[in-house]
């Protein structure tokens, strides 16, 4: 079984988002699976999740967090080992799909230039991915006040160290809805690369079991809802990006734009390195 390890770091992979759109380098890798206009409501469907008792009992995954362990965030982040980046954002506890507690991010404008941020980063883990990396979590969407290229993104899997300085993979949410994305570490052209699913969760309710998925051998990049690739981005990682000395997860807000907010909720965030 593997080890349920913790550790912590607020992180601003997103923050990266806010360069690109102050640079206006980003390019809309968005296809012909965007025309997909499902509400996604499926707070029934995750009744099931609370049964059982905690989540991460006895679980299989290379990394299993359901945020119910600790009694604040201080205690979350201490026992992560990760160090607290924060940029005019907020992290706190909510009520979680598995009780008592799920991740609860907020940003709020005006942000500063490069975005508004608040993350918690998991220690990097040394395991080599040969296949593909998994990240999946349980997400609502209190509020989303987003126009344009405004975007907030809430759990990302860094390949590398930091999300600060390294490649990282996540979903985010914009007017159009939920999409895919992927920053690479330095100016490479376009330094945000996302893909609209055109897939707006309902708010304030859990909505479902959402993930990312990365091919290790090609640089494919997938978002799942509760097990099901609901898109594939048109725009692959390079191959030289796909060799990281190690693997790191990041979970929080980044938030793009001068009058919006954002309030994203995670719970039982799973990781699985193959």
């Amino acid at each position: 079984m593997a080890s349920r390890a913790r550790a912590c770091g607020f992180v601003s992979a997103l923050g990266l988002i806010g360069a690109c759109v102050g640079d206006s380098t980003v390019q809309n890798d968005a296809g012909p699976d965007a025309t997909m206009d499902a509400i996604v409501n499926d707070t029934a469907a995750n009744d099931a999740t609370d049964a059982g008792g905690p989540f991460c009992a006895g679980n299989t995954h290379t990394f299993c967090e359901d945020f119910d362990s600790y009694n604040n965030i201080t205690s979350l982040v201490a026992a992560w080992q990760g160090t607290m980046v924060n940029n005019g954002a907020t992290l706190s506890y909510g009520t979680g799909l598995s009780p008592p507690n799920s991740l609860l991010s907020m940003a709020t404008g005006p942000t500063p230039l490069g975005g508004q941020h608040i993350w918690v980063e998991h220690a990097p883990f040394t395991q080599a991915a040969t296949t593909q990396i998994t990240l999946e979590y349980d997400l609502k969407v209190d509020s989303a006040a987003l126009t344009g290229v405004q975007t907030a993104g809430f759990a990302a899997v860094v390949l590398g160290t930091s999300i600060l300085t390294d490649l990282s993979v996540y979903l985010y949410v914009d007017a159009s809805g939920l999409g895919v994305a992927w920053s690479p570490p330095a100016d490479a052209g376009a330094l945000f690369h996302p893909y609209s699913l055109s897939m707006m969760p309902a708010m304030g309710a859990w909505a479902g079991r959402w993930g990312v998925v990365v091919s290790m051998t090609t640089g494919a990049l997938e978002a799942t809802h509760n097990g099901t690739v609901v898109g594939t981005s048109t725009s692959t990682i390079p191959a030289a990006l796909l060799k990281p000395s190690a693997i790191t997860v990041a979970a929080g807000v980044n938030f793009v734009g001068a009058s919006s907010s954002a309030t994203i909720e995670i719970d039982n965030l799973t990781l699985d390195i193959q």
